[in-house]
Protein backbone atom coordinates (compact mmCIF):
# COMPACT_ATOMS: atom_id res chain seq x y z
CA UNK A 1 0.00 0.00 0.00
CA UNK A 2 1.43 3.38 -0.62
CA UNK A 3 0.90 6.43 1.21
CA UNK A 4 1.13 9.98 -0.15
CA UNK A 5 2.64 12.47 2.46
CA UNK A 6 1.28 15.77 2.13
CA UNK A 7 0.47 18.96 4.55
CA UNK A 8 -3.33 20.34 4.95
CA UNK A 9 -3.86 23.79 2.79
CA UNK A 10 -7.07 24.88 2.66
CA UNK A 11 -7.55 24.14 -1.07
CA UNK A 12 -5.72 23.65 -3.93
CA UNK A 13 -6.47 26.94 -5.91
CA UNK A 14 -5.56 29.12 -2.71
CA UNK A 15 -1.91 27.27 -3.40
CA UNK A 16 -2.15 28.02 -6.83
CA UNK A 17 -2.77 31.61 -6.81
CA UNK A 18 -0.15 32.31 -3.98
CA UNK A 19 2.45 30.80 -6.25
CA UNK A 20 1.32 33.32 -8.67
CA UNK A 21 1.81 36.24 -6.66
CA UNK A 22 5.14 35.63 -5.09
CA UNK A 23 6.63 34.64 -8.68
CA UNK A 24 4.77 37.92 -10.10
CA UNK A 25 6.21 40.26 -6.73
CA UNK A 26 9.43 38.71 -7.71
CA UNK A 27 9.28 39.44 -11.48
CA UNK A 28 8.54 42.69 -11.17
CA UNK A 29 10.05 43.95 -8.13
CA UNK A 30 6.45 44.87 -6.43
CA UNK A 31 6.26 45.87 -3.06
CA UNK A 32 3.43 43.67 -1.22
CA UNK A 33 1.75 44.93 1.87
CA UNK A 34 -0.43 42.00 2.60
CA UNK A 35 -0.13 38.45 0.97
CA UNK A 36 -3.09 36.45 2.82
CA UNK A 37 -6.06 37.55 3.51
CA UNK A 38 -8.32 35.19 4.31
CA UNK A 39 -9.26 36.58 7.76
CA UNK A 40 -10.57 40.66 7.89
CA UNK A 41 -9.89 40.84 11.71
CA UNK A 42 -6.34 40.37 11.59
CA UNK A 43 -5.09 43.78 13.24
CA UNK A 44 -1.75 45.17 14.80
CA UNK A 45 -1.45 48.52 16.71
CA UNK A 46 2.02 49.50 18.22
CA UNK A 47 1.79 52.47 20.51
CA UNK A 48 4.90 53.98 22.61
CA UNK A 49 5.12 50.54 24.97
CA UNK A 50 2.04 49.44 24.47
CA UNK A 51 1.32 46.16 21.30
CA UNK A 52 -1.79 46.13 21.05
CA UNK A 53 -4.07 42.98 19.56
CA UNK A 54 -7.70 43.15 18.94
CA UNK A 55 -10.73 40.28 18.87
CA UNK A 56 -14.44 40.68 18.34
CA UNK A 57 -16.68 42.39 20.39
CA UNK A 58 -20.31 41.25 21.42
CA UNK A 59 -22.85 43.13 22.81
CA UNK A 60 -26.13 41.29 23.96
CA UNK A 61 -28.77 42.79 23.34
CA UNK A 62 -32.68 43.25 25.64
CA UNK A 63 -34.20 40.80 22.94
CA UNK A 64 -31.21 38.16 23.32
CA UNK A 65 -29.36 38.28 19.97
CA UNK A 66 -25.62 39.36 20.21
CA UNK A 67 -24.69 42.51 18.36
CA UNK A 68 -21.32 42.58 16.32
CA UNK A 69 -21.46 46.60 15.70
CA UNK A 70 -18.88 46.92 12.21
CA UNK A 71 -19.61 50.79 11.53
CA UNK A 72 -16.34 51.71 13.58
CA UNK A 73 -13.41 49.92 14.79
CA UNK A 74 -14.31 51.38 18.66
CA UNK A 75 -17.69 49.32 18.21
CA UNK A 76 -16.20 46.04 16.81
CA UNK A 77 -12.84 45.31 18.71
CA UNK A 78 -11.91 45.03 22.32
CA UNK A 79 -7.72 46.69 21.76
CA UNK A 80 -5.34 44.22 24.20
CA UNK A 81 -2.12 45.07 25.56
CA UNK A 82 -0.07 41.95 25.78
CA UNK A 83 3.00 43.92 27.45
CA UNK A 84 1.05 44.94 30.37
CA UNK A 85 2.42 42.78 33.13
CA UNK A 86 0.00 42.61 35.24
CA UNK A 87 -2.49 40.80 32.76
CA UNK A 88 0.56 38.83 30.60
CA UNK A 89 2.83 38.19 32.81
CA UNK A 90 5.86 35.81 31.41
CA UNK A 91 4.67 32.61 31.47
CA UNK A 92 8.04 31.08 32.02
CA UNK A 93 9.89 32.84 34.45
CA UNK A 94 13.43 34.02 33.60
CA UNK A 95 12.56 34.07 29.87
CA UNK A 96 11.63 36.61 27.42
CA UNK A 97 11.96 37.94 23.79
CA UNK A 98 15.29 38.61 24.38
CA UNK A 99 16.56 34.94 25.80
CA UNK A 100 18.35 32.90 23.22
CA UNK A 101 16.26 29.82 23.07
CA UNK A 102 12.36 29.50 24.56
CA UNK A 103 9.79 26.51 23.96
CA UNK A 104 6.32 26.58 25.61
CA UNK A 105 5.94 22.78 25.55
CA UNK A 106 9.03 20.09 25.21
CA UNK A 107 9.19 18.08 22.54
CA UNK A 108 8.88 14.89 25.28
CA UNK A 109 5.81 16.62 26.31
CA UNK A 110 4.72 17.30 22.57
CA UNK A 111 5.08 13.62 21.02
CA UNK A 112 3.00 12.06 23.54
CA UNK A 113 0.02 14.19 23.54
CA UNK A 114 -3.34 13.19 22.61
CA UNK A 115 -3.70 16.15 19.68
CA UNK A 116 -0.07 15.32 18.47
CA UNK A 117 -1.12 11.44 18.21
CA UNK A 118 -2.19 10.15 15.06
CA UNK A 119 -6.32 10.30 14.20
CA UNK A 120 -8.79 9.45 10.98
CA UNK A 121 -11.90 11.39 10.28
CA UNK A 122 -13.31 8.41 8.74
CA UNK A 123 -17.29 8.47 8.71
CA UNK A 124 -17.33 12.59 10.02
CA UNK A 125 -20.01 13.68 7.86
CA UNK A 126 -19.72 17.28 9.16
CA UNK A 127 -17.67 19.81 7.02
CA UNK A 128 -16.45 21.83 9.21
CA UNK A 129 -15.31 19.85 11.92
CA UNK A 130 -13.23 18.36 9.11
CA UNK A 131 -12.13 22.05 8.18
CA UNK A 132 -10.88 22.17 11.66
CA UNK A 133 -8.74 19.07 11.98
CA UNK A 134 -6.99 20.82 8.72
CA UNK A 135 -6.37 23.82 10.93
CA UNK A 136 -8.05 24.57 14.25
CA UNK A 137 -8.19 21.77 16.57
CA UNK A 138 -3.71 21.91 16.66
CA UNK A 139 -4.25 25.11 18.06
CA UNK A 140 -6.83 24.94 20.42
CA UNK A 141 -5.31 21.24 21.66
CA UNK A 142 -1.82 22.72 22.08
CA UNK A 143 -3.31 25.61 24.35
CA UNK A 144 -5.21 23.35 26.38
CA UNK A 145 -1.79 21.56 27.58
CA UNK A 146 0.53 24.55 27.89
CA UNK A 147 -2.35 26.68 29.84
CA UNK A 148 -4.05 24.12 31.83
CA UNK A 149 -2.10 20.83 31.80
CA UNK A 150 -5.06 19.58 30.23
CA UNK A 151 -4.18 16.66 27.02
CA UNK A 152 -7.33 16.28 24.96
CA UNK A 153 -8.72 16.09 21.57
CA UNK A 154 -10.54 19.33 21.49
CA UNK A 155 -14.48 18.77 20.67
CA UNK A 156 -15.05 20.58 17.28
CA UNK A 157 -19.04 20.24 17.66
CA UNK A 158 -19.03 21.91 21.29
CA UNK A 159 -17.77 24.93 19.68
CA UNK A 160 -19.94 25.07 16.59
CA UNK A 161 -22.98 24.13 18.96
CA UNK A 162 -22.13 27.32 21.46
CA UNK A 163 -22.90 29.98 18.42
CA UNK A 164 -25.34 32.24 19.81
CA UNK A 165 -28.99 31.49 18.16
CA UNK A 166 -29.29 34.82 16.92
CA UNK A 167 -26.00 36.82 16.25
CA UNK A 168 -26.17 39.64 13.95
CA UNK A 169 -23.68 42.10 12.27
CA UNK A 170 -24.54 46.00 12.18
CA UNK A 171 -23.19 47.81 9.40
CA UNK A 172 -23.80 50.72 7.42
CA UNK A 173 -26.54 49.31 5.21
CA UNK A 174 -27.91 47.82 8.29
CA UNK A 175 -28.55 44.25 10.21
CA UNK A 176 -27.47 41.12 8.56
CA UNK A 177 -26.72 37.27 10.07
CA UNK A 178 -23.35 37.03 10.86
CA UNK A 179 -23.19 33.16 9.35
CA UNK A 180 -25.60 32.97 6.33
CA UNK A 181 -25.40 29.19 7.07
CA UNK A 182 -24.36 27.64 10.17
CA UNK A 183 -23.88 24.50 11.25
CA UNK A 184 -21.42 22.16 8.63
CA UNK A 185 -21.26 24.17 5.67
CA UNK A 186 -21.24 28.17 5.34
CA UNK A 187 -17.77 29.77 6.79
CA UNK A 188 -15.44 27.95 8.10
CA UNK A 189 -14.52 30.16 10.89
CA UNK A 190 -17.56 29.03 12.70
CA UNK A 191 -16.17 27.07 15.55
CA UNK A 192 -13.22 30.02 15.97
CA UNK A 193 -16.74 32.35 16.79
CA UNK A 194 -17.95 29.32 18.92
CA UNK A 195 -14.90 29.16 21.01
CA UNK A 196 -14.87 33.15 22.08
CA UNK A 197 -18.95 31.86 23.21
CA UNK A 198 -18.02 28.36 24.56
CA UNK A 199 -15.95 30.13 27.68
CA UNK A 200 -13.50 27.22 27.05
CA UNK A 201 -12.29 24.01 25.28
CA UNK A 202 -14.21 20.51 25.80
CA UNK A 203 -12.63 17.20 25.72
CA UNK A 204 -13.99 14.91 22.45
CA UNK A 205 -13.84 11.92 25.34
CA UNK A 206 -16.72 13.96 26.83
CA UNK A 207 -18.90 15.49 23.68
CA UNK A 208 -18.10 13.46 20.24
CA UNK A 209 -17.08 14.83 17.46
CA UNK A 210 -19.28 12.59 15.64
CA UNK A 211 -22.27 14.55 16.20
CA UNK A 212 -24.48 15.62 13.34
CA UNK A 213 -25.62 19.69 12.72
CA UNK A 214 -27.78 21.36 9.79
CA UNK A 215 -25.90 21.16 6.64
CA UNK A 216 -24.25 17.65 7.58
CA UNK A 217 -23.30 15.40 4.59
CA UNK A 218 -27.26 13.68 4.84
CA UNK A 219 -28.93 16.97 5.34
CA UNK A 220 -27.86 19.15 2.25
CA UNK A 221 -30.81 21.76 2.52
CA UNK A 222 -29.83 22.33 6.09
CA UNK A 223 -33.41 20.88 7.31
CA UNK A 224 -32.38 19.52 10.59
CA UNK A 225 -32.75 22.40 13.55
CA UNK A 226 -29.48 23.57 15.04
CA UNK A 227 -29.05 21.64 18.38
CA UNK A 228 -28.71 24.03 21.32
CA UNK A 229 -25.08 24.09 23.67
CA UNK A 230 -24.56 21.02 25.07
CA UNK A 231 -24.51 21.18 29.17
CA UNK A 232 -23.46 17.57 30.22
CA UNK A 233 -20.91 15.23 28.07
CA UNK A 234 -22.72 12.24 25.65
CA UNK A 235 -22.92 10.42 29.16
CA UNK A 236 -24.60 12.75 31.25
CA UNK A 237 -21.35 13.74 33.52
CA UNK A 238 -20.72 17.24 34.37
CA UNK A 239 -18.96 19.25 31.58
CA UNK A 240 -14.75 20.18 32.22
CA UNK A 241 -13.61 22.69 30.23
CA UNK A 242 -10.10 24.13 29.67
CA UNK A 243 -9.03 27.30 28.57
CA UNK A 244 -11.65 29.26 30.73
CA UNK A 245 -11.84 33.25 30.03
CA UNK A 246 -9.87 32.84 27.10
CA UNK A 247 -10.85 34.47 23.18
CA UNK A 248 -9.55 34.17 20.03
CA UNK A 249 -7.25 37.42 18.85
CA UNK A 250 -5.77 38.21 15.28
CA UNK A 251 -2.00 39.90 14.69
CA UNK A 252 -0.68 41.13 11.16
CA UNK A 253 2.65 42.34 10.12
CA UNK A 254 4.65 41.70 13.29
CA UNK A 255 7.92 41.39 13.53
CA UNK A 256 10.09 38.55 15.16
CA UNK A 257 11.02 40.72 18.20
CA UNK A 258 7.13 41.10 18.27
CA UNK A 259 6.45 37.98 17.78
CA UNK A 260 8.87 36.37 20.77
CA UNK A 261 6.91 38.73 23.23
CA UNK A 262 3.58 37.03 22.32
CA UNK A 263 5.07 34.25 22.59
CA UNK A 264 6.58 34.21 26.25
CA UNK A 265 3.39 36.07 27.23
CA UNK A 266 0.67 34.81 25.51
CA UNK A 267 1.19 31.60 24.24
CA UNK A 268 1.37 29.48 20.94
CA UNK A 269 0.49 31.36 17.62
CA UNK A 270 -0.87 30.07 14.40
CA UNK A 271 -0.25 31.56 11.75
CA UNK A 272 2.32 32.08 8.45
CA UNK A 273 5.48 34.38 7.81
CA UNK A 274 6.73 36.49 5.10
CA UNK A 275 10.33 37.17 4.63
CA UNK A 276 10.96 40.54 3.18
CA UNK A 277 14.18 41.76 1.87
CA UNK A 278 15.82 45.71 2.60
CA UNK A 279 13.91 46.67 -0.65
CA UNK A 280 10.50 46.11 1.27
CA UNK A 281 9.69 43.39 -1.59
CA UNK A 282 8.53 39.62 -0.56
CA UNK A 283 11.07 36.85 -0.89
CA UNK A 284 9.43 33.72 0.82
CA UNK A 285 6.00 32.77 2.56
CA UNK A 286 5.62 30.03 4.66
CA UNK A 287 2.50 27.90 4.68
CA UNK A 288 0.37 28.12 8.04
CA UNK A 289 2.00 26.18 10.90
CA UNK A 290 1.51 26.72 14.86
CA UNK A 291 4.82 28.55 16.68
CA UNK A 292 6.06 27.44 19.42
CA UNK A 293 9.23 29.08 20.54
CA UNK A 294 12.81 29.57 18.86
CA UNK A 295 16.13 28.36 19.14
CA UNK A 296 19.72 28.28 17.49
CA UNK A 297 20.95 25.98 15.29
CA UNK A 298 24.53 25.69 14.14
CA UNK A 299 24.61 29.48 15.34
CA UNK A 300 21.06 30.37 12.84
CA UNK A 301 18.21 31.41 15.03
CA UNK A 302 15.52 28.93 14.11
CA UNK A 303 11.12 28.93 14.66
CA UNK A 304 9.80 25.88 16.35
CA UNK A 305 7.03 25.23 14.55
CA UNK A 306 4.27 22.26 14.78
CA UNK A 307 3.14 21.52 11.11
CA UNK A 308 -0.58 19.41 10.50
CA UNK A 309 -0.16 16.16 8.19
CA UNK A 310 -1.93 14.09 6.85
CA UNK A 311 -1.73 10.70 5.76
CA UNK A 312 -3.80 9.76 2.17
CA UNK A 313 -4.29 5.94 1.06
CA UNK A 314 -4.26 5.65 -2.08
CA UNK A 315 -6.74 2.94 -2.05
CA UNK A 316 -9.43 5.58 -0.83
CA UNK A 317 -9.16 4.46 2.83
CA UNK A 318 -9.83 6.33 5.99
CA UNK A 319 -7.97 10.32 5.84
CA UNK A 320 -4.52 9.95 8.99
CA UNK A 321 -3.74 13.28 10.56
CA UNK A 322 -1.37 13.85 13.16
CA UNK A 323 0.80 17.10 14.19
CA UNK A 324 4.72 17.07 13.27
CA UNK A 325 7.41 19.76 14.71
CA UNK A 326 10.16 20.77 13.25
CA UNK A 327 12.07 24.12 12.88
CA UNK A 328 12.26 26.78 10.39
CA UNK A 329 14.83 29.98 9.52
CA UNK A 330 13.48 33.43 11.80
CA UNK A 331 15.25 34.87 8.11
CA UNK A 332 16.01 32.92 5.11
CA UNK A 333 18.98 34.34 2.56
CA UNK A 334 17.95 37.52 1.23
CA UNK A 335 15.87 38.82 3.64
CA UNK A 336 16.46 41.58 6.51
CA UNK A 337 12.55 40.71 8.14
CA UNK A 338 9.69 39.59 8.52
CA UNK A 339 5.95 39.74 8.97
CA UNK A 340 3.79 37.56 10.71
CA UNK A 341 0.12 37.19 11.06
CA UNK A 342 -1.86 34.86 12.84
CA UNK A 343 -4.31 34.04 15.81
CA UNK A 344 -3.81 33.51 18.95
CA UNK A 345 -5.54 33.03 22.21
CA UNK A 346 -5.84 35.78 24.63
CA UNK A 347 -7.09 35.70 28.36
CA UNK A 348 -8.96 38.49 28.28
CA UNK A 349 -11.14 37.44 31.04
CA UNK A 350 -8.47 36.10 33.54
CA UNK A 351 -9.31 38.49 35.72
CA UNK A 352 -12.67 39.83 36.16
CA UNK A 353 -13.65 42.22 38.33
CA UNK A 354 -17.05 42.23 40.93
CA UNK A 355 -18.65 44.52 37.93
CA UNK A 356 -17.83 42.54 34.69
CA UNK A 357 -20.72 41.71 33.08
CA UNK A 358 -21.44 38.05 31.94
CA UNK A 359 -22.21 38.76 28.52
CA UNK A 360 -18.04 40.44 28.50
CA UNK A 361 -16.83 37.00 30.76
CA UNK A 362 -18.88 34.07 31.03
CA UNK A 363 -19.16 32.38 34.84
CA UNK A 364 -16.45 29.64 35.20
CA UNK A 365 -17.15 26.29 36.11
CA UNK A 366 -15.19 24.19 38.73
CA UNK A 367 -11.90 25.56 40.88
CA UNK A 368 -12.18 28.55 38.57
CA UNK A 369 -15.15 29.46 40.20
CA UNK A 370 -13.68 29.88 43.55
CA UNK A 371 -11.46 32.39 42.86
CA UNK A 372 -13.85 34.72 40.58
CA UNK A 373 -14.87 37.65 42.17
CA UNK A 374 -18.30 37.70 41.07
CA UNK A 375 -19.30 34.30 42.27
CA UNK A 376 -21.70 35.22 45.51
CA UNK A 377 -23.12 38.15 42.63
CA UNK A 378 -23.80 37.13 39.36
CA UNK A 379 -21.58 34.56 39.09
CA UNK A 380 -23.52 32.52 42.26
CA UNK A 381 -24.84 28.97 41.93
CA UNK A 382 -28.30 28.42 41.71
CA UNK A 383 -29.45 26.63 45.33
CA UNK A 384 -31.53 23.83 45.48
CA UNK A 385 -34.95 24.48 47.55
CA UNK A 386 -34.99 20.67 48.18
CA UNK A 387 -31.64 19.49 48.93
CA UNK A 388 -31.02 15.63 49.42
CA UNK A 389 -30.53 15.14 53.20
CA UNK A 390 -26.83 13.70 53.47
CA UNK A 391 -26.82 10.17 54.79
CA UNK A 392 -25.71 10.03 58.37
CA UNK A 393 -22.60 8.15 59.49
CA UNK A 394 -23.17 6.52 62.94
CA UNK A 395 -20.09 5.32 64.98
CA UNK A 396 -20.64 2.45 66.52
CA UNK A 397 -17.73 2.29 68.88
CA UNK A 398 -19.93 5.22 70.65
CA UNK A 399 -23.57 4.65 69.83
CA UNK A 400 -26.22 7.14 71.65
CA UNK A 401 -29.41 6.04 73.76
CA UNK A 402 -31.28 5.97 70.62
CA UNK A 403 -29.07 4.53 68.31
CA UNK A 404 -31.51 1.81 66.42
CA UNK A 405 -29.91 -1.98 66.69
CA UNK A 406 -30.76 -1.54 62.41
CA UNK A 407 -27.37 0.51 62.33
CA UNK A 408 -25.68 -0.63 65.68
CA UNK A 409 -26.42 -4.06 66.68
CA UNK A 410 -26.79 -4.65 70.78
CA UNK A 411 -23.19 -6.39 71.92
CA UNK A 412 -24.32 -10.04 73.27
CA UNK A 413 -21.74 -10.47 76.07
CA UNK A 414 -23.28 -9.16 78.92
CA UNK A 415 -20.15 -9.23 80.64
CA UNK A 416 -18.22 -7.28 77.92
CA UNK A 417 -16.82 -3.61 78.52
CA UNK A 418 -18.67 -3.11 75.42
CA UNK A 419 -21.79 -4.12 77.33
CA UNK A 420 -21.17 -1.75 80.24
CA UNK A 421 -20.47 1.04 77.91
CA UNK A 422 -23.31 0.82 75.49
CA UNK A 423 -25.92 3.74 76.79
CA UNK A 424 -28.79 1.38 75.36
CA UNK A 425 -28.47 -1.62 78.17
CA UNK A 426 -29.88 0.67 80.54
CA UNK A 427 -33.16 -0.86 82.26
CA UNK A 428 -35.76 -0.55 79.64
CA UNK A 429 -32.92 0.34 76.88
CA UNK A 430 -33.57 -2.11 73.78
CA UNK A 431 -30.33 -3.25 74.47
CA UNK A 432 -31.32 -4.81 78.27
CA UNK A 433 -30.97 -7.99 78.41
CA UNK A 434 -34.65 -8.43 78.81
CA UNK A 435 -35.11 -6.82 76.27
CA UNK A 436 -32.90 -8.66 73.76
CA UNK A 437 -34.55 -11.71 74.87
CA UNK A 438 -37.83 -10.36 73.94
CA UNK A 439 -36.20 -9.33 70.70
CA UNK A 440 -35.15 -12.75 70.02
CA UNK A 441 -38.59 -14.67 71.02
CA UNK A 442 -40.18 -11.93 68.35
CA UNK A 443 -37.28 -12.98 65.98
CA UNK A 444 -37.78 -16.41 66.58
CA UNK A 445 -42.13 -16.32 66.29
CA UNK A 446 -41.76 -14.08 63.32
CA UNK A 447 -39.04 -15.72 60.85
CA UNK A 448 -37.75 -18.38 62.34
CA UNK A 449 -40.65 -20.70 63.37
CA UNK A 450 -42.44 -19.93 59.99
CA UNK A 451 -39.52 -20.94 58.23
CA UNK A 452 -39.06 -24.06 59.96
CA UNK A 453 -42.73 -25.00 59.26
CA UNK A 454 -42.41 -24.29 55.91
CA UNK A 455 -39.04 -26.61 54.68
CA UNK A 456 -39.31 -29.26 57.67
Amino acid sequence: MNIQLKSYQRNKLLTFCKILLVLAVLSFGIKVESKKSWNPFWSKVKVNDELLVRNHKYELLDNGTYLYDHTSDENAYEYVNILDDTKFPLLQEGYDETSEAFRLITKEEFEGLNVSQHHFYEGLKCRNVISAFGRFYGLLGLSAYIHDKDDIFPSITYLLQSIPADIQIKNEQGYIPFFSRRGCRGDSDQYIVGFDFSNGIVSSECFSNEHLLPYHDDDPQGEMPYPPKPTVCDDGTQISKSMQGYKSAYVTNYSSFEMKQILTRVGPIDGYINYIDEEDILKEQTEDAIFIGWEKLDNIEQWIIVERKSLQYEDGGPVEFYLEERTIPILVEGSTRTEFSGTVFVGSCLHPTIDTPIDECPCPTGTKLEADPRKETTCQQPVDPDPEPEPQVVDCTKPLVDTSIEDCPCPTDIESQQYKDDPRTVEKGICASGSIRVFMSVFAAVVVIPMFALFC
